[in-house]
């Protein structure tokens, strides 16, 4: 996903509306001072749709991704579930609790 991110993002640095938005942005800056062209949202929709493109074009890959971290996830989850070993740090409800270990303080 990151690589979709990085690729729409140097697409939208390079878009006419971007390049038209980013002029005017810099000319009222140089007579007032204050942004009103509209740059950020105008930026923030393009690169919006560059995304949308990206992540259609890259729709099976994105879903073979998604579908492996539902795995790891749900494996992660099963071995939280597993009674700790005595001596090791155990997550239960969110907490760390003291195994065994003597650079751990108890509370």
């Amino acid at each position: 996903m990151p690589a979709i991110l990085i690729e729409a993002a140097q697409w939208t640095q390079s878009d006419p509306r971007i390049l038209i938005a980013a002029r005017a942005w810099s000319a009222c800056m140089v007579r007032s001072g204050f942004d009103q062209t509209n740059l950020v949202n105008t930026w923030l929709t393009v690169e919006a749709a560059y995304q949308q493109t990206l992540v259609g074009q890259n729709a099976t890959s994105l879903s073979r991704l998604q579908a492996n971290f539902g795995a790891l996830l749900r494996r992660a989850e099963d071995l939280l579930q597993l009674p700790a070993a005595t001596g090791i740090l155990r997550v239960s409800r969110g907490r760390v609790s003291r195994g065994n270990l003597p650079f751990v303080r108890a509370r």
